[in-house]
């Protein structure tokens, strides 16, 4: 465990919230993918744009 905290350069409290924060980013993508699955039109770029940020987060908590 402690590997991993080092290698991402994070507290136990800090991944602790990190990951929560980013659950709650996936449940509400999730949901939103359903319904942009239903209709096209609506959310067309949200995942895409979401993973960019994903992306930009995690490069960002590991230059800590």
């Amino acid at each position: 465990m402690n590997k991993h905290l080092n290698d991402v350069s994070m507290t136990y409290k800090e991944h602790f919230l990190f990951s929560l924060s980013m659950l709650g980013e996936g449940i509400a993508i999730g949901l939103a993918l359903l319904i942009h699955a239903v209709f096209p039109c609506l959310f067309a770029n949200t995942f895409s744009n979401w993973v960019e940020s994903c992306n930009g987060k995690l490069k960002k908590s590991k230059r800590k």
